[in-house]
């Protein structure tokens, strides 16, 4: 009598209940489809289907349904995990961006602090006076504001082709009285 009594022998520890743990599930799928994809449990739920679908107590009809949600959670587990190696490789970038964003400025400021430490002017010939002294008199001009620095006498021919161009002078201008002598 006892062997009739016996069920088929399941996988399932005593006191299982499919059909209530299938329920539970059931509930859990439509809460977790609410859910952003990032925060879903769904390793959880791919256990626990494939835990109800492997015992025999189950209804075919319920096992059909749960056979396609394990699928379909299978499917959303995988996009899930590429959906967060995106996210956390975008986290990278963003880190990358910012940090590559602070060098910039701190270049940017060094090039400012280099353009004020070091005279970087337009050079233009001279309105002046001519002079009985040699060499061709040159304006050194501000070219944001367009206001002239100091001037610089030289006789080298190499500085007659950089009229009109931006160059840079280092060092400090001497204070001059007088240009004429």
């Amino acid at each position: 009598m006892t062997e009739a009594n016996a069920g088929p022998a399941t996988t399932q520890p005593a006191g299982f209940d499919a059909i209530a743990e299938y329920g539970k599930l059931e509930d859990q799928f439509v809460v977790v489809n609410k859910m952003p994809i990032g925060q879903q449990p769904l390793p959880d739920l791919v256990t626990g289907y494939q835990k109800v679908i492997a015992s025999d107590d189950l209804p075919s009809s319920m096992r059909s349904i749960a056979e396609i949600r394990l699928a379909t959670l299978k499917a959303r587990n995988d996009a899930r995990e590429k959906f967060l190696a995106v996210e956390e490789n975008q986290k990278k970038m963003t880190a990358q961006r910012q940090a590559l964003s602070a060098e910039r400025q701190e270049i940017e400021e060094a090039h400012q602090e280099e353009r004020h430490s070091g005279l970087r002017r337009r050079r233009h010939p001279a309105p002046v006076e001519p002079s009985d002294r040699p060499g061709m008199l040159y304006r050194l001009t501000d070219p944001a504001s367009g206001r002239t620095v100091c001037y610089l006498r030289t006789t080298e021919p190499k500085y007659g082709p950089l009229l009109g161009q931006f160059i840079g002078v280092r060092g400090r201008s001497p204070a001059i009285h007088s240009l004429s002598r």
